[in-house]
């Protein structure tokens, strides 16, 4: 399970806890539904600034999400992105 994976497991469990649907998550944040389900499901990277507005979203602080604990048998290396435009 790559790292992805896990912080998409841990933002849907967040969001269906909050009784959030992915389609008012996405009109919310200004994505598609499908973003969400990709981010969801850990097969699209997510931006440390779009987690940053899913985190806020979900009233969640940002290392909520990136505090992950060690998984046994993980080989894949995997990071976050960041984009340092929006920083300038």
């Amino acid at each position: 399970m790559n790292l992805y994976t896990i912080i998409g497991e841990q933002i849907k469990k967040t969001r269906q806890e909050a009784g959030i649907g992915q389609k008012v998550l996405a009109a919310v944040l200004g994505y598609t539904s499908a973003t969400i389900s990709q981010y969801e499901s850990g097969k699209r990277c997510i931006l440390l600034t779009d987690l940053e507005k899913i985190a806020n979203y979900l009233n969640r602080p940002l290392i909520f999400f990136l505090t992950l604990e060690k998984r046994a048998g993980e080989t894949r290396k995997c990071g976050l992105y960041v984009s340092l435009k929006q920083y300038k």
